[in-house]
Protein backbone atom coordinates (compact mmCIF):
# COMPACT_ATOMS: atom_id res chain seq x y z
CA UNK A 1 0.00 0.00 0.00
CA UNK A 2 1.43 3.56 -0.96
CA UNK A 3 1.34 6.54 1.68
CA UNK A 4 -1.59 8.19 -0.32
CA UNK A 5 -3.41 4.95 0.09
CA UNK A 6 -2.60 4.67 3.56
CA UNK A 7 -3.50 8.51 4.84
CA UNK A 8 -7.18 7.86 2.66
CA UNK A 9 -7.75 4.48 4.57
CA UNK A 10 -7.08 6.45 8.09
CA UNK A 11 -8.05 9.64 7.11
CA UNK A 12 -10.88 9.55 4.83
CA UNK A 13 -14.83 10.73 5.43
CA UNK A 14 -17.72 10.12 3.32
CA UNK A 15 -19.25 13.73 2.95
CA UNK A 16 -22.01 13.33 1.17
CA UNK A 17 -25.71 13.57 3.99
CA UNK A 18 -23.69 15.39 5.84
CA UNK A 19 -25.00 18.91 5.11
CA UNK A 20 -21.62 19.28 3.55
CA UNK A 21 -21.95 22.74 1.59
CA UNK A 22 -19.79 21.06 -1.06
CA UNK A 23 -21.81 17.90 -1.84
CA UNK A 24 -25.04 18.34 -0.30
CA UNK A 25 -25.70 21.28 -2.38
CA UNK A 26 -25.07 20.32 -5.50
CA UNK A 27 -28.44 19.68 -6.99
CA UNK A 28 -29.97 22.53 -5.25
CA UNK A 29 -27.57 25.00 -6.58
CA UNK A 30 -26.74 23.34 -9.73
CA UNK A 31 -29.27 21.84 -10.87
CA UNK A 32 -27.05 18.14 -10.71
CA UNK A 33 -26.14 15.93 -7.72
CA UNK A 34 -23.19 13.99 -9.82
CA UNK A 35 -21.61 17.04 -10.25
CA UNK A 36 -17.59 16.87 -9.31
CA UNK A 37 -17.56 19.63 -6.40
CA UNK A 38 -14.40 21.77 -7.11
CA UNK A 39 -15.85 25.04 -5.71
CA UNK A 40 -15.34 24.61 -1.90
CA UNK A 41 -12.27 24.38 0.12
CA UNK A 42 -13.92 21.36 2.39
CA UNK A 43 -12.43 18.34 2.38
CA UNK A 44 -13.24 14.98 2.81
CA UNK A 45 -10.10 14.01 5.72
CA UNK A 46 -10.41 14.12 9.24
CA UNK A 47 -8.62 16.52 11.27
CA UNK A 48 -5.35 15.40 12.60
CA UNK A 49 -5.47 13.47 15.80
CA UNK A 50 -3.17 16.23 17.77
CA UNK A 51 -5.47 18.91 16.25
CA UNK A 52 -8.45 17.48 18.09
CA UNK A 53 -6.56 16.80 20.81
CA UNK A 54 -5.59 20.44 21.46
CA UNK A 55 -9.27 21.59 20.79
CA UNK A 56 -10.56 18.22 23.04
CA UNK A 57 -8.52 19.73 25.83
CA UNK A 58 -9.58 23.77 25.41
CA UNK A 59 -13.13 22.68 25.28
CA UNK A 60 -12.37 20.53 28.55
CA UNK A 61 -11.47 24.37 30.08
CA UNK A 62 -14.11 25.35 29.72
CA UNK A 63 -13.46 29.23 28.79
CA UNK A 64 -13.64 30.54 25.26
CA UNK A 65 -12.88 34.52 26.23
CA UNK A 66 -9.90 35.97 24.31
CA UNK A 67 -6.39 34.84 24.50
CA UNK A 68 -2.88 36.76 24.36
CA UNK A 69 -0.89 35.00 21.89
CA UNK A 70 2.08 32.82 23.30
CA UNK A 71 5.43 34.24 22.85
CA UNK A 72 6.22 31.09 20.70
CA UNK A 73 3.46 31.65 17.91
CA UNK A 74 5.80 34.84 17.21
CA UNK A 75 8.97 32.34 17.41
CA UNK A 76 7.81 29.90 15.13
CA UNK A 77 6.10 31.97 12.42
CA UNK A 78 9.59 33.69 12.18
CA UNK A 79 11.45 30.46 11.87
CA UNK A 80 8.88 29.39 9.24
CA UNK A 81 9.70 32.50 7.63
CA UNK A 82 12.99 31.98 7.37
CA UNK A 83 13.52 28.52 6.08
CA UNK A 84 15.15 28.00 2.23
CA UNK A 85 11.56 28.59 0.97
CA UNK A 86 10.74 31.77 2.01
CA UNK A 87 14.07 33.40 2.98
CA UNK A 88 12.52 36.19 4.75
CA UNK A 89 13.61 38.16 8.29
CA UNK A 90 10.62 39.05 9.87
CA UNK A 91 9.91 41.12 12.73
CA UNK A 92 7.73 40.16 15.87
CA UNK A 93 5.71 43.49 15.02
CA UNK A 94 5.25 42.77 11.75
CA UNK A 95 3.51 39.76 12.47
CA UNK A 96 -0.64 40.33 12.69
CA UNK A 97 -3.01 37.57 14.21
CA UNK A 98 -6.18 36.92 11.79
CA UNK A 99 -8.32 33.73 12.30
CA UNK A 100 -9.60 33.78 8.88
CA UNK A 101 -8.50 33.92 5.27
CA UNK A 102 -10.64 37.21 4.85
CA UNK A 103 -9.71 39.16 7.62
CA UNK A 104 -5.88 38.95 7.08
CA UNK A 105 -6.48 40.28 3.33
CA UNK A 106 -8.43 42.78 4.79
CA UNK A 107 -5.44 43.51 7.12
CA UNK A 108 -2.85 43.26 3.94
CA UNK A 109 -5.04 45.17 1.38
CA UNK A 110 -5.48 48.11 3.71
CA UNK A 111 -2.14 49.02 4.99
CA UNK A 112 -1.23 48.41 1.03
CA UNK A 113 -3.58 51.31 0.03
CA UNK A 114 -2.50 53.48 2.55
CA UNK A 115 0.95 52.79 2.60
CA UNK A 116 2.30 51.08 -0.72
CA UNK A 117 4.24 48.06 1.83
CA UNK A 118 4.59 44.87 0.96
CA UNK A 119 1.86 42.58 2.13
CA UNK A 120 2.53 38.60 2.38
CA UNK A 121 0.34 36.28 3.17
CA UNK A 122 1.21 32.39 3.95
CA UNK A 123 -0.69 29.49 3.02
CA UNK A 124 -3.42 28.49 4.93
CA UNK A 125 -3.20 32.37 4.97
CA UNK A 126 -3.86 32.62 9.05
CA UNK A 127 -1.53 35.77 9.19
CA UNK A 128 -0.65 39.08 7.46
CA UNK A 129 2.69 40.64 7.68
CA UNK A 130 2.90 44.39 6.08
Amino acid sequence: MTRVEEFVKKYYVERRNTNSLKWDALEERFGDPELLALWVADMEFKTPECIIKALSERVEHGVFGYTKLPESYYEEYKKMAQTKKYDINVEKQWIRFAPWYRSSNFMGDSRIYKKRRFSYNYAPCILSIC
